[in-house]
């Protein structure tokens, strides 16, 4: 790769953005280089890059999924209420997780793959349809968690400690599932045929079919896929905060959006990287974990996250645009040619 296209990837100047913050933060405060507040990004940064790794496959795909949420927070309180102060093993709640999560990721693909209903649409009906099933028919409300996810919790990799505040942070036994997640993630993307057909159907989807590529199969793959994986997360988000709360991923649809965009990839789909999204996922999770550090509301990270977003689909548009515009432009000094000829 050479210099020039070095400059033209996205990963770049957040990397740098990231280096500017870090340095922001030590001069300000003198306590981002700690090492409790290393590990203590690192622990915060687990479950929402995790669900950002997973929203870079839909986005990728061409989609955007607004349910998960409510499809992990589902998850959580039907293992929590089922599993109880039972002894049944971490394993057998993770598979229950994973198959509630499969089961209505499988809704929004059929949706959206077989009957083409647009994705953002789609999406929101279904999450405000879980939503009303969690908090109406089974009555969701906070709960404990069984014993088998408070030991998952309590666990710990290491312990670190800072010698001049005397403060101490544990890197817990979750992080092992995000390193896992990623590394599949980025294996299927990049490695296999599914991951070709996912940026194809993305990219053009009249394109993608002429290539003999399976488009509902390609969205049924990605929304059950994904719905599965976000089942297990939600386990292992009541584990972390030792409690099943129904609210627990409220909002963070958008933090994953915020850091798949940031990261590069384009909304209306064919382009996207984990590298990207990790590097995009550490820079909303080192601004939220910082702002205190350096005086300021922890309210702005919102707008933050807002602005990128909004600014992230502008670019998109325009990349869109000036795209066909070439193209337009390419046909017609073809037809131009044939003509002369």
């Amino acid at each position: 790769m050479n210099f020039k296209k070095i400059l033209q990837r996205n990963e770049l100047y957040v990397f740098i953005a990231i280096i500017i913050m870090a340095l922001l933060v030590q001069y300000r405060s003198g306590l981002f280089f700690a090492n409790n507040t290393l590990v203590d990004i690192t622990r915060s940064l687990v479950i929402p890059g995790m669900l950002s790794v997973l929203a870079t496959i839909v986005i990728v795909s061409g989609g955007i999924d607004l349910s998960f949420p409510y499809i992990g927070a589902i998850s959580l309180f039907v293992v929590s209420s089922l599993m109880g102060d039972s002894e049944i093993g971490l394993w057998a709640m993770l598979l229950l997780g994973a198959i509630i999560g499969l089961v209505l990721g499988a809704i929004n693909g059929v949706l959206i793959g077989y009957f083409r209903f647009n994705s953002l649409i789609v999406t929101l009906g279904t999450g405000s349809i879980f939503a009303g099933i969690l908090f109406g028919a089974l009555k969701g409300q906070e709960i404990p968690i069984p014993p088998a996810m408070y030991r998952l919790g309590r666990a710990k990799l290491f312990t670190v400690t800072d010698s001049s505040t005397g403060l101490s942070s544990n890197m817990p036994v979750t992080i092992l599932f995000f390193i896992g997640l990623v590394i599949l993630v980025w294996f299927i993307l990049n490695k296999t045929l599914f991951g070709r057909g996912i940026y194809a159907v993305g990219g053009d989807e009249a394109a993608a079919k002429a290539a003999g590529f399976n488009i509902f199969g390609t969205h049924m793959f990605v929304y059950c896929f994904v719905g599965a994986m976000v089942g297990i997360i939600g386990v292992l988000r009541g584990s972390m905060i030792l409690d099943c709360h129904p609210h627990t991923f409220s909002g963070m649809e958008l933090t994953a959006i915020a850091a798949v965009v940031l990261g590069g990839a384009v909304l209306f789909g064919g382009k996207g990287t984990i590298a990207g999204t990790i590097l995009g996922i550490l820079l909303l999770t080192i601004i939220a974990n910082s702002l205190i550090l350096v005086g300021i509301p922890v309210y702005w990270q919102r707008v933050f996250i807002g602005f990128v977003i909004i600014v992230s689909t502008g670019a998109s548009g325009y990349q869109l645009l000036r795209n066909q515009k070439k193209l337009s432009i390419r046909k017609t000094n073809i037809k131009e040619q044939n003509i002369e000829k």
